[in-house]
């Protein structure tokens, strides 16, 4: 059965079961779900004379020689010949098993790059007791692979369970089943390759999002949502914003009666509030924080960092006090006895609205009357966080929130079960910020318009992709940015931080840059999410063509907080792909998060829009939803068909994806 664990196949033991999982394998579904990364064609030999050092290649002989290696080496060494030359292979491992297949056979052919005198390491190789002939045409699929699970062991195991898709289920949507499109996948037939591959492919993606949308389209019409309404008490909405001489955008208005009308209702709230950098997400979280709080129930505020629960734990905590309402913060790399009085503030109901981390949804912590959940940055949290979380409380209202615009068939799709708010509009005053390109050589004059600006009383971020050197990718490295721009920028307070230091370090770096004692700070892209310094003025990111519109966006939404003018410098490594410069050139001629956003999923596709797959917003093994926008309107109808007319058809496909059938929640 396609549920089975792996270890149900002939040569997967427990370790190998345990190095799968490293792939997102456990089932025998997961192993036929592995979809190739690209097929090679190995019809074509090559003669010995003819091979090129380090060129792939397909070469076949009559085996002469099966010795160990000389001079007390470890190894196997194979000569063979073909008429035309004479080649050798060798075999550091494994050898025991390579000298049987060798001295058992009269013939190889093999598949890989000759390293030097037609001599190939470890190459794929097929053996033979006669002379074989000519290949037969075929594609071979080449799959993702990791340490000692390689393409080829991965490949065996599939071809040995393909038989296992007799057990999908009998449904037919584009003439063609699951079934025949999976085995299309791993076998492809040369005649057709690769047109029925795409086919099959569109196949088994449909299927996928198929599953998901069953999911979502049950958890909302099915899930028990009576909740405790939330109606306004106390008129300390009104108190903080009069505070804070703070007037609402209309967009903002707009929003927070959406909530309010849903947090006066007796079902719990399901909304996803998105708003471009810089809107006023936090204020409208907070005025629902309010509510819960004159309500005599608890909040909980979730941040993907402890950077921004840090940040969202000051801002708050400053705003919340005059108004008698208490705020704790609970991270798990608090010290123990500051963790321990926070939960226990927590459990009592003392503390009113709670800010923290994962550590929220640990065991540990036991609210009192928990009512509304907000969950910060959504697209860093798995659908199954998002769950733990809200159930922390009975029914609780939940919140999400996120400063990455979403496409509308994005947002239709990944958030089905959540009701969809906009903030449009960015508060008056902002100035909006100036974007540049500039190529790498130009990088002294860049480093010359920064010291301006700091000369002048403003700071800046200089962002790098990579922290350390490396010579493969050319990327440059925040240690020695960092090591440079301190010897080039005299008397001038140069920070450094990046996601590997300590949280104490981390920190300390942070809260100097927030507090004007460096100017400067080189960071990755760790400063991505939420952090607010409202003199950074200058915003400087080195090799840009490496990331995605929506990072690129988010990282320039760090400066551009206050009435004076920013700027973001992209700079970039030449020569430059033609879609890398159109992305930069989106970048320098629009600030619109929403239209980046439609860009950078038609561009990259949701896998790597948010980062990357293993963010938490891309639950999907073989989907993309950036190549699936167009069959948004296909899909819904035959959800609503399935669920219709055949719910026990829809429960096979959902079992088929997830055998638990919980969804696509991040393990």
């Amino acid at each position: 059965m396609p549920s089975n664990l792996v270890t149900t196949i002939g040569g997967i033991g427990p370790q190998v079961a345990e190095r799968l999982k490293n792939l997102g394998i456990r089932t025998i579904a997961d192993l036929l779900f592995h979809m190739p990364r690209g097929f090679q064609d190995r019809s074509s030999l090559t003669k010995l004379r003819d091979v090129t050092e380090d060129e792939a290649c397909v070469v076949q002989g009559a085996i002469t020689d099966v010795l160990d290696a000389p001079n007390n080496q470890q190894g196997l060494v194979v000569h063979f010949e073909d008429g035309t030359g004479r080649g050798t292979v060798r075999f550091m491992r494994g050898v025991s098993y390579h000298r049987n297949q060798f001295q058992a056979s009269s013939y190889l052919r093999l598949y890989g790059k000759p390293a030097f005198a037609r001599t190939f390491f470890h190459p794929d190789y097929e053996v033979f007791r006669e002379d074989p002939g000519n290949p037969e045409p075929e594609f071979y699929p080449i799959y993702p692979a990791t340490g000692k699970i390689t393409s080829k062991r991965i490949a065996g195991w599939i071809k040995a369970s393909l038989h296992e898709t007799a057990f999908f289920p009998k449904f037919t949507h584009d003439s063609l089943s699951l079934a025949d499109a999976v085995k299309t996948i791993h076998q492809p037939d040369p005649a057709t390759h690769p047109v029925t591959t795409q086919d099959a492919l569109r196949r088994v993606v449909f299927d996928e999002m198929l599953a998901f949308t069953l999911v979502q389209q049950r958890r909302h019409r099915h899930e028990n949502r009576e909740a405790s309404p939330l109606p306004a008490l106390s008129g300390r909405d009104q108190q903080l914003l009069d505070m804070l001489g703070f007037e609402l955008t209309a967009a903002q208005k707009r929003v927070a009666a959406e909530i309010a009308d849903d947090l006066e209702k007796p079902q719990a709230m399901r909304r996803l509030l998105q708003g471009d950098v810089g809107s006023g997400k936090t204020i409208i979280a907070a005025l629902a924080a309010i509510r819960a709080a004159d309500n005599d129930m608890q909040t909980a505020i979730m941040a993907p960092t402890e950077l921004l629960a840090e940040q969202h734990y000051q801002v708050l905590f400053e705003w919340f006090t005059p108004l008698g309402i208490d705020v704790v913060l609970l991270t798990s790399r608090m010290p123990s006895p500051q963790r321990r009085r926070s939960r226990e503030a927590i459990k009592s109901g003392r503390a009113q609205v709670v800010i923290g981390t994962h550590a929220l949804f640990q065991d540990a912590t036991v609210f009192k009357n928990l009512n509304l959940a907000i969950i910060d940055e959504q697209h860093r949290f798995g659908v199954h966080q998002r769950m733990q979380m809200s159930s922390k409380g009975e029914n609780a209202h939940q919140l999400v929130l996120t400063a990455t615009p979403i496409p509308r068939t994005l947002a239709l799709t990944m958030f089905g079960d959540l009701a969809v708010s906009t903030i449009d509009e960015l508060p008056p005053g902002r100035t909006p910020i100036k974007t540049s390109t500039h190529s790498n050589e130009q990088r002294d004059r860049v480093i010359q318009a920064v010291e301006q600006q700091i000369r002048g009383g403003r700071q800046v971020y200089w962002v790098c992709v990579a922290i350390d050197d490396n010579e493969e990718t050319n990327l440059a490295a925040s240690t020695t940015t960092y090591e440079q721009l301190s010897e080039q920028l005299v008397n001038i307070g140069v920070g450094h931080v990046t996601g590997r230091m300590k949280v104490n370090e981390k920190n300390g770096a942070m809260n100097a840059f927030r507090e004007g004692e460096t100017r400067l700070l080189v960071a990755t892209t760790v400063i991505e999410v939420g952090i607010d310094v409202p003199n950074a003025t200058v915003m400087v990111i080195e090799n840009a063509e490496r990331l995605g519109l929506a990072q690129l966006h988010q990282l320039r939404g760090r400066v551009g907080r206050g009435a004076e003018q920013s700027f973001c410098l992209l700079l970039y490594q030449t020569p430059i792909g033609a879609t890398s410069k159109e992305r930069l050139e989106t970048m320098r001629r629009s600030t619109d998060g929403f239209e980046l956003a439609e860009t950078d999923l038609r561009m990259r596709g949701m896998g790597q829009m948010f980062g990357s797959r293993q963010s938490g917003v891309d639950p999907f093994r073989v989907a993309d939803l950036g190549s699936f926008v167009d069959r948004y309107d296909e899909l819904q109808e035959v959800v609503n068909q399935l669920l219709r007319d055949d719910p026990k058809k829809a429960d096979e496909i959902i079992a088929t994806w997830t055998p638990e059938g919980q969804g696509y929640a991040a393990s």
